[in-house]
């Protein structure tokens, strides 16, 4: 089973391009709702797995599904998940788990009170319960970087050995190929992509934008931060810090885009700032080095294993509203562009599948 948006939709249509490769005479069963891609392969059979969700989705993790493959009498050799958490198919029956959800490795806390926070609650205190559920001797977990498999080796007590970091498909990105978009050429505009979820620190943005204005006007009245959330829905937190830091010229909604579109940004755009505190990988950091793009990012273990060979990099604490202020005026005051970072055209799905064997 696979969301049906962001990394984990990624991560499920690269694991079936790269199934065709590999699929061989073995058989798939693939559970996913019935809106999700579907590719005809041989030998991959898809059960729609709609009505599996809260507690249907605990149940059949841990009994529907070994019942179902029971009614039809097929043994399972290998279960494969792709979101986080495995399913009981018995101790003898090898499974790997692709581990991409961030927030129980971290130390940040949230409130189960606050309405914006019950999500982050749970996935940080009740969600490591169901990941620990079924995770056996012979259970292979993927994780994206070396940071993120040493945090899942010490919040789950679990082998070195069976932890594997596989960096995802990042799609190459050719500059030349890319068209620009008029952002309008008497600003100096930033981007931001990133949803409204409160870890993604849209605020430390308005609150350094608030200090600008304070000490250098001038530089101030040329900023435009593009925010890839819509008006509409931007969230209500963030509403507060631009009213508060009265800073609402500076910030152009631009709300979800295509990648393509995306791709055009980063283009035309002079900077990229990504202030998250929360992530896997972070990959609008690796799409705006591809142009060369200067980078302000937070200085975190994630950020500083994906930007080590680029030279663009700028790292910063991640709520210290007066250090982003000073960086965001040193980009502007002494631009340039760096050398952009080659993306690798090498995959490791090939070891995932080994796996499997």
């Amino acid at each position: 089973m696979a969301l049906r948006s962001g990394g984990a939709l990624t991560i499920y249509n690269q694991f079936l391009f790269h199934l065709k490769e590999h699929v061989s005479d073995n058989k798939y069963y693939v559970f996913v709702s019935a809106d999700m891609p579907k590719p005809n392969i041989r030998n991959v059979f898809y059960i729609d797995s709609s009505k599996h969700s809260g507690m249907q989705r605990i149940f059949f993790d841990a009994i529907g599904c070994k019942q179902y493959f029971k009614q039809h009498h097929i043994k399972i050799d290998v279960i494969v998940s792709l979101q986080n958490t495995s399913i009981n198919m018995g101790k003898e029956c090898h499974s790997v788990i692709y581990y991409h959800q961030s927030l129980p490795l971290y130390q940040y806390k949230w409130s189960f009170l606050k309405k914006d926070e019950r999500l982050l609650f749970f996935y940080k205190n009740i969600y490591p319960f169901f990941v620990r559920l079924f995770l056996r001797k012979n259970t292979s977990v993927i994780v994206q970087t070396n940071f993120i498999k040493q945090a899942f080796i010490k919040k789950f007590r679990f082998s070195d050995e069976n932890v594997h970091v596989l960096f995802p498909d990042v799609e190459k990105i050719c500059p030349n190929d890319v068209e620009t978009v008029d952002l309008g050429q008497t600003f100096f505009h930033f981007i931001y992509p990133a949803s409204g979820a409160s870890y993604k620190n849209h605020a430390i943005l308005c609150r350094a934008l608030g200090v600008i204005k304070k000490i250098n006007y001038s530089i101030y009245k040329k900023i435009r931060i593009h925010f890839t959330i819509s008006e509409s829905n931007c969230p209500e937190f963030v509403r507060k810090e631009i009213s508060n830091n009265e800073v609402v010229e500076c910030i152009a909604f631009d709300g979800t885009m295509p990648h393509d579109k995306l791709l055009q940004f980063y283009k035309s755009s002079q900077c990229l700032l990504f202030p998250s505190y929360l992530e896997t990988l972070g990959l609008p950091l690796l799409e705006a080095a591809a142009f060369g793009l200067p980078v302000l990012t937070v200085d975190l273990p994630y950020a500083h294993e994906v930007l080590e060979k680029y030279d663009g990099a700028f790292y910063i604490q991640f709520d210290d509203k007066d250090k982003w202020a000073e960086y965001m005026i040193m980009i502007i005051s002494n631009y340039r562009r760096f050398r952009p970072l080659a993306s690798t055209s090498s995959s490791s799905w090939n070891q995932f599948f080994e796996l499997l064997k």
